[in-house]
């Protein structure tokens, strides 16, 4: 597995949506390879969801914490730390300007509801946000700015639970509260730092010390001769080892600057700015900082073009990246509204979260990736054959760009139509090689023999076409072993199938690929490659094969690629995402019977459209059936990679059928096509189970189809 960024942004599941022109997630880990996120919603009530490490995807939907505490989401964030693995402390100042608790742990699950601090003192909702930091397991310090822009500070341990009341920390320094908030990190156990933007534009820092056991006299500006808006920026403060701190902040010419301190120089002399050309708003932006691993840094920011902009310091380089670049994926947010929340889960991975233009919860992370499958693709020559660049230019380009990210080819296509199941990004081309098999002796031996040769060539050369590759393209540009084969010739010819060179998936994940090249064929052998089958039609036999009208393993409903005016296309059916579980979670309905009682009406959108709000696909036991099997009902429309299917829209309908000798295959039943106006519809009986099914044309943004299954 490689680690890396994600193709592109995503959207979390669930139908949740938040105030990306007032809120912002917080994110954080409670322990290795755990992620949990909140934010205030519309009804103010505070909301989570949630990624267990040991499930391994997210929760389905975002839920609200328990209690009927409200908070104000136009004004207020929430302030979240793990003080412990397995617990979760939240905080967020309310509508009386009280400061408000809730807890998780993993014995007893959440609080029944929020409670407010000790004390009497009380702070400005409107404008002041929590500080919230964990200086040691079992320990909680909280910051803000009082209404006197004075800094105050409470805290928690498990010896004695909460301070009685909030205090002021030493010193005559005061801080903006209406403009400032306060930035606090821990740079060793017991330790704790704390930084803000003063009323002269310079950086004030103060500090505990372990060792003292008690917080420095007094604040006292950070060296140097820069200056920042302290009406519009704040301090990102990040410990990337012990004994080291890292501050950032974007200046009034729209660059990042940086300062530094470890145990055992103190603080460098002044800000300096970071490497690279890019600049970001001063006036909406602030950086998110976070280091991944010791010694590692890295930062986000949304850019003016509103994409994602991210640097970093490699601990193994010592240097910063020479310059900011933008995360992959087409994906923008609002650079005026929006901030990223960056979290670290594990050893280094990242992750990130933002509220997007559709007020959905957007993430994208960096890191190993499970569902990495990459392949080798093997450019070969027979023994004796020329370079020939008129038969093989275009291959060598059409492969070399079609596994290059960003080109709208297979990357692209096995991630989009999987839903980031499976991911073939790092699919690395080799060629070309000379293999040891003459073109005259390469008929009929089969595609093993010819990807084997494919392989052995490439580790001749001294190249490794096996290991970290999920499986291998073996790639050659003749489809007959001598020349002079009629038109319209192939296999099936018998005075020539003893000279057709086979191009296929060899049964064992391996593929032989001859020409034409293109996206359908080359995505269906690699289909093969991830384990599925031919789709069957509605005589549920082998003879059937390729019946689907719309799924790349049956190769039908193709597109024109223009990049390189060949066939993509379509995409992959949903008994075969159920099959390989590639539905994002809890997007499939599934009922085991009960509607053939009474019926069943449900909403249903396009594979295609993970954003609108209703079931994905529908899964429906037919028990009248003897053994009892599947509907699988789909929403086609003829867009993206299903772009090529002609007509439609379609509700399909299919099933699985298990076929001795050839396994379990999907097997497409029927296609009842309407037209895409509200209000219009289709209705069909589907034969083999005696169920009449109706579509009809809903106005809910998606689009969305209601659809009834009744048995007949």
């Amino acid at each position: 597995m490689s680690q890396r960024w994600h193709n592109d942004w995503v959207p979390l599941p669930g139908q949740a949506v938040f105030d990306r022109d007032k809120q912002h997630v917080a994110a954080v880990s409670r322990a290795p390879g755990n992620l949990d996120l909140f934010v205030i919603g519309f009804d103010n009530r505070v909301y989570s969801t949630f990624w267990p490490n040991a499930a391994g995807h997210w929760n389905g939907e975002w839920f609200p914490l328990p209690g009927q505490h409200v908070f104000d989401h136009q004004k207020q964030q929430i302030a979240a730390v793990s003080r412990a693995p397995g617990n979760l402390d939240l905080f967020v100042i309310g509508f009386d300007n009280r400061v408000y608790s809730t807890f998780w742990n993993d014995q007893v699950g959440w609080n029944p509801d929020w409670f407010p601090l000790p004390g009497q003192h009380v702070f400005d909702h409107q404008k002041q946000q929590i500080a919230a930091v964990s200086r040691a397991p079992g320990n909680l310090d909280l910051f803000v700015i009082g209404f006197d822009n004075r800094v105050y500070s409470t805290f928690w341990n498990d010896q004695v639970g909460w301070n009685p009341d909030w205090f002021p920390l030493p010193g005559q320094h005061v801080f903006d509260h209406q403009k400032q908030q306060i930035a606090a990190v821990s740079r060793a156990p017991g330790n704790l730092d704390l930084f803000v933007i003063g009323f002269d534009n310079r950086v004030y820092s103060t500090f505990w010390p372990n060792a003292a056991g008690h917080w420095n006299g007094e604040w006292f500006p950070l060296p140097g001769q820069h200056v920042f808006d302290h009406q519009k920026q704040q301090i990102a403060a990040v410990s990337r080892a012990p004994g080291n701190l890292d501050l950032f902040v974007i200046g009034f010419d729209n660059r990042v600057y940086s300062t530094f301190w470890n145990d055992r120089v103190g603080w460098n002399p002044d800000w300096f700015p970071l490497p690279g050309q890019h600049v970001f708003d001063h006036q909406k932006q602030q950086i998110a900082a976070v280091s991944r691993a010791p010694g590692n840094l890295d930062l986000f920011v949304i850019g003016f073009d509103n994409r994602v902009y991210s640097t970093f310091w490699p601990n193994a380089a010592g240097h910063w990246n020479s310059e900011w670049f933008p995360l992959p994926g087409q994906h923008v947010f609002d650079h005026q509204k929006q901030q990223i929340a960056a979290v670290s889960r594990a050893h280094d991975n990242l992750d990130l979260f933002v509220i997007g233009f559709d007020n959905h919860i957007w993430s994208s992370f960096w890191g190993q990736h499970p569902n990495d499958r990459p392949w080798s693709v093997i450019l070969c020559r027979f023994k004796g054959d020329p370079a020939d660049a008129s038969r093989e230019g275009f291959a060598e380009r059409f492969f070399h760009e079609a596994f290059t990210p960003g080109t709208g080819g297979l990357i692209e296509y096995w991630h989009e139509v999987s839903h980031g199941g499976v991911d073939v990004t790092g699919s690395r081309v080799f060629g070309w090689v000379e293999t040891d098999i003459r073109r005259i002796d390469a008929g009929g031996i089969g595609r093993a023999a010819l990807i084997d040769a494919g392989i052995r060539a490439a580790q001749a050369r001294g190249d490794d076409p096996l290991t970290g590759f999920h499986s291998q393209i073996v790639v050659y540009t003749r489809n007959w072993a001598k020349d002079g084969a009629p038109p319209g010739a192939d296999w099936r010819n018998p005075e020539w199938a003893p000279f057709w060179i086979d191009g296929s998936a060899d049964g064992r994940g391996r593929v032989c690929l001859t020409p034409p090249f293109d996206g359908n064929i080359t995505a269906h052998e690699m289909g093969h490659g991830f384990g599925m089958h031919h789709d069957v039609g509605p005589g549920l036999t082998t003879a059937s094969d390729y019946s689907d009208p719309a799924c790349i393993l049956s190769q039908n409903g193709a597109f024109i690629q223009p990049r390189w005016n060949v066939a993509f296309g379509p995409a992959v059916c949903l008994p075969h995402m159920v099959q390989k579980n590639w539905l994002p979670p809890g997007r499939l309905f599934i009922d085991d019977g009960n509607w053939m009682r009474a019926g069943i009406t449900l909403p249903l959108a396009p594979i295609s459209r993970p954003g609108a709000r209703a079931n994905l696909g529908i899964k429906l036991r037919n028990v009248r059936a003897n053994p009892a099997w599947d509907y699988y009902l789909e929403y086609c429309l003829p867009e993206g990679w299903n772009r090529g299917v002609p007509g439609g829209p379609y509700l399909l309908i299919r099933r699985m059928v298990n076929i001795p000798g050839a396994g379990e295959r999907p097997a497409y039943l029927m296609a009842l096509p309407f037209t895409q106006l509200v209000g219009q519809g289709v209705t069909g009986v589907e034969p083999s189970g005696n169920v009449r099914f109706t579509a009809e044309v809903t106005n809910l943004a998606g689009p969305i189809i209601r659809v009834t299954a009744e048995a007949l």
